[in-house]
């Protein structure tokens, strides 16, 4: 089997901004998944919630020993999942995996079976030192099943010396609820994520050059919902329009809201969920029964979910 050349990129942990809110109560979590005997360590919420900022100021401010691999499209087949996740950890430990780097390029044309390759990687990473962090970032791209089962048995086996941690979108196909019984999982959320009226102010007046007083702070931090997306959107419409912040609403920063939501929400849907989506704008707010009678379709949605701005909706888990 030939393995696709790979882009270094994917396995480079992004660089930390100058200008960010340190937030101490949230890097005390991850403190826990890195000190505790934890399987995973999983950061899920929506787009621009700051998964990735947050992990990598966290990496940098307690000075943590990490490898990285930032997932997409082309990654949710097993070779080459295996084939960076691999070279992720090599960037930190050369020796890690290179008989099964080696099984993986060969010329046999056989993909060694999945247990192999975890044996092998157990029987690696057993000898380091000293803990490391792995991140796999942005993991709601992978849906195939064996790498589900492998990223499960990795982090079930590698403590305690390697350190897993995953953001996503949406929760993974992995073992949560028994991790979550055990106390082997550490969870952050987007309840966790959202800015206090406090981190808010510190963002608006030390990134984004607003200041507010405290009652249009307040204001501010309630339309958003604390969402760090919005709070930066919102920013840039007050300072550009020069408008006063208490007169600031949603309407006023719609172009740069919707540009941001085509981009990093609809256009990461499928195209079934797309026409979902298209079919149901008439309406507010709907029920499985009316979705079904506005689209013609029998199924039910598998949750509900909530946009970020007050309505709920439907949210197709794949």
């Amino acid at each position: 089997m030939t393995v696709p050349a790979m882009i270094p990129t994917k396995i480079n942990i992004p660089r930390p901004r100058m200008d960010v809110v340190m937030r101490p109560r949230i890097f005390h979590i991850l403190d826990e998944g890195w000190d505790a005997p934890t399987a995973l360590t999983l950061i899920s919420a929506p787009a621009g919630s700051g998964k990735t900022t947050l992990l990598v100021n966290w990496l940098q401010n307690r000075d943590r020993k990490a490898a990285w691999f930032s997932l997409g499209d082309g990654d949710d087949l097993f070779p080459r999942f295996i084939s960076y996740f691999i070279a992720s950890l090599q960037s930190l430990e050369p020796s890690l995996g290179r008989s099964t780097a080696k099984a993986l390029t060969g010329g046999d044309g056989q993909t060694p079976q999945s247990e192999a390759i975890i044996a092998s990687l157990l029987k690696d990473l057993a000898a380091i030192q000293h803990p490391i962090a792995l991140v796999l970032e942005d993991y709601h791209f992978i849906k195939s099943p064996e790498i589900h089962r492998f990223v499960a048995e990795i982090a079930e086996h590698t403590q305690p010396y390697l350190r897993l941690f995953i953001t996503s979108r949406s929760d993974p196909s992995l073992p949560l609820a028994r991790w979550r019984v055990r106390h082997q999982l550490v969870e952050i959320r987007s309840s966790d994520l959202q800015f206090t009226a406090q981190e808010a102010g510190e963002f608006l007046h030390r990134v984004m050059k607003i200041d507010l007083s405290s009652a249009e702070l307040v204001t501010l931090q309630k339309q958003t919902e604390g969402w760090a997306a919005g709070l930066q959107l919102a920013a840039l419409s007050i300072r550009n329009r020069k408008q006063p912040s208490a007169d600031w609403s949603w309407g006023d920063g719609s172009r740069n809201l919707s540009d941001y939501l085509m981009a990093e929400v609809l256009g990461q849907l499928s195209p079934e969920k797309q026409d979902f989506l298209l079919q149901t704008s008439l309406v507010a707010r709907f029920s499985a029964a009316l979705c079904n009678a506005l689209t013609g379709l029998k199924q039910q949605p598998k949750r509900f979910g909530r946009t970020g701005f007050g309505e709920s909706v439907p949210c197709f888990t794949g």
